[in-house]
């Protein structure tokens, strides 16, 4: 006799609204826009503050780097500032997302670029190797479920119950529904 073990049920992808690519609007200017409006805080930071981690952070999600607070000490951005720092992170990001999907990042809708790029720009994706390969195999369910299998997405789920507003699981939900 044969026997077969029986697998548990797939976990759900919360339903989420995935990132909109507006007509005539290409996916790179698409996704300027969605991670400044996403931004958990909903603003941008023209003088320096503490992330959820701990982290000196300012414009939008740019850690400063140790030992170079000081240059933001006591002085505001420009909004000109903000907008350059953030276009010199999302051009890194967006070269890190081609060079890890590979083939696979060309290939994708642009919502789902979109959303890709976004999960690169606040580093879930970067940290979340096996949801990379699932994605690469194009195995997106898979990848999308594996993605939120996460223990910074579990902790903001646990700070939102609390009644605490929290940016990081609705984010990953957002990227999750489109990965999926």
């Amino acid at each position: 006799t044969k026997f077969s073990i029986p697998q548990p049920p797939k976990p759900k992808i919360p339903k989420a609204e995935l990132p909109e690519v507006l007509e005539d609007e290409d996916y790179l200017t698409a996704e300027r826009r969605y991670v400044r409006a996403n931004e958990p805080s909903g603003h941008t930071y023209a003088e320096p503050y503490l992330d959820d981690k701990g982290n000196w952070t300012i414009g939008v999600g740019r850690l400063i780097p140790k030992g170079e607070l000081w240059q933001y000490e006591g002085r505001t951005v420009t909004e000109k500032q903000i907008d350059d720092l953030f276009d010199e992170d999302f051009n890194k990001r967006l070269k890190v997302a081609k060079e890890e999907l590979g083939k696979t990042f060309e290939s994708l809708s642009p919502t789902l670029k979109v959303a890709v790029i976004d999960g690169f720009y606040r580093g879930d994706l970067a940290g979340s190797p096996f949801t990379l390969g699932l994605m690469k195999e194009g195995k997106w369910e898979d990848a999308a479920v594996e993605f939120l299998n996460n223990d910074e997405y579990r902790a903001s789920l646990a700070q939102i119950k609390s009644g605490k507003k929290h940016g990081i699981a609705p984010r990953m939900e957002r990227i999750a529904a489109a990965i999926a």
